[in-house]
This record gives structure tokens, C-alpha cells and sequence, in this order.
């Protein structure tokens, strides 16, 4: 009995050593696929510009600005060679990149930056031709503003100078009339004098009278005075 039961413990066991053994393995896990890239690199021998260089020619400096396309012409060193179909030109390695998109991104920003310096030149430029204007108005007012004041003084002047001969005049003419003198000018009638624009007798022939220096240059004072009065109407018709 107990054999038969050994037995029995014995094929039990060997049925499930078989069975782990016929047990299908579990699956692998599948590998991870790797990102696949969407960078479009550049047709072979293209580059593309990422930091700015410039190349002196008889015509000046020709420039390379980022995001520019060139082709390579050879490699040296450290550097490339390379051309934009008008002029070659030589920069360091890390002047240049193979992807188009790196290239556009910093061209757009190098644009960007170019745009607004040359913003803030124009607005500098525009600035500084308002203060140059503003400058040249004030300068004209000011020179205008110079003329008025000369002008109002050499009237004043000139108003100064014909009331002074004015009273000049009045005596003179009051002193030739008291003489028997003509008032504006001419010589004295001997046994008369004028007074008031008429003639008087009572001068004897012969009888010898002075007059002042006024009463003598009577028609200087006059034409001094006309002269002075057409000034006058020039300078206050303008």
C-alpha cells in the first residue's frame, strides 16, 4: 500500500514538471521606437550662416548675415570656406550650421535686431531733425525779434533827434523873424524885417544884426529834418 502511494506522489510530480516545462514564455517587451527627427538637414556641401562675418573687397565689405545660405568650397583647420555665388569668404566652424531651421531662427532674430537698431536710428534721426528745425525757427524768430527791437529803437532815435530840431527850428525861425530875417532862409531885408511870414519896417539901412548858429543854417535844419521824417515813414511802413 504504501508503495503504491509513493507511486502515485512520484507521477504527480513528474506531470507538473512537465507542464512548467511546456508553460509558454511571456513576450518580450517591445523596444521603445526612438523620435524621429523632423530637422530637414541641408542638401550636401550647403551651410548655413549663424553668427555674421564680412569680407573686405575692392567694392568695400560684403556681408554674411545669419540665416544666409553658402556652399562649402573647402575645409581648413579650424575654419570653412565658403561662398554665396559672389564672394568667397572665411569664418570659424561654429560661424555656420547644417540646419536650415537653427539658421532661419537666428536669421529672423539678427532681422529683428537689425530692424529695430535701425528704428531707433530713424527715430534718433527724426528727432534730431525736429531739434535742428526747432532750432533754426527759434534762430529766425530770434533774428526777426533783433530787427523789430532795432527798428523800434532807430524810430525812437530818430523821433528823439526831429523833436530836437523841431525846437531848434521853432527858435531859429523866431529869432530870424525878430530880426528881419525870411523865417526858412535868405537874407535880411535892409529896413524891414519878416515876422510871422510878413515884412515889417523898421530896420535903417545899414544897421548890423547877428543871429545864432541855428538861425544862420536855418535850411541845413530843414533839410535835416525832411530827411529825418522820410526814415521815419520807411522804417514804419516796414
Amino acid at each position: 500500500m504504501k508503495a503504491k502511494f509513493h507511486f502515485f506522489l512520484l507521477f504527480a510530480a513528474l506531470i507538473l514538471a512537465s507542464c512548467d516545462r511546456w508553460k509558454p514564455a511571456a513576450p518580450a517587451p517591445a523596444p521603445e521606437p526612438k523620435p524621429s527627427s523632423s530637422v530637414a538637414l541641408a542638401p550636401s556641401g550647403k551651410l548655413y550662416v549663424i553668427k555674421r562675418f564680412s569680407v573686405t573687397t575692392e567694392d568695400g565689405l560684403h556681408g554674411f548675415s545669419p540665416g544666409k545660405e553658402v556652399a562649402l568650397v573647402r575645409v581648413e583647420q579650424d575654419a570653412y570656406v565658403v561662398t554665396d555665388g559672389i564672394v568667397e569668404g572665411k569664418a570659424p566652424k561654429d560661424s555656420f550650421s547644417v540646419n536650415p531651421d537653427i539658421a532661419k531662427a537666428v536669421g529672423d532674430k539678427h532681422q529683428q535686431l537689425q530692424q529695430s537698431a535701425q528704428q531707433r536710428l530713424n527715430e534718433q534721426s527724426q528727432a534730431a531733425k525736429l531739434q535742428q528745425a526747432a532750432g533754426v525757427q527759434q534762430a529766425q524768430k530770434d533774428a526777426e525779434d533783433k530787427k523789430i527791437a532795432q527798428r523800434k529803437q532807430q524810430i525812437s532815435d530818430i523821433q528823439i533827434q526831429l523833436d530836437d530840431l523841431s525846437q531848434r527850428i521853432s527858435k531859429a525861425r523866431a529869432e530870424r523873424s525878430s530880426k528881419g530875417f525870411p523865417q526858412d532862409g535868405g537874407p535880411r531885408r535892409s529896413g524891414g524885417y519878416y515876422y510871422n511870414g510878413s515884412y515889417y519896417r523898421g530896420y535903417g539901412h545899414g544897421s548890423t544884426v547877428s543871429l545864432s548858429t541855428d538861425a544862420t543854417q536855418i535850411e541845413t535844419l530843414l533839410s535835416a529834418k525832411a530827411a529825418l521824417e522820410s526814415q521815419l515813414r520807411n522804417l514804419n511802413r516796414n
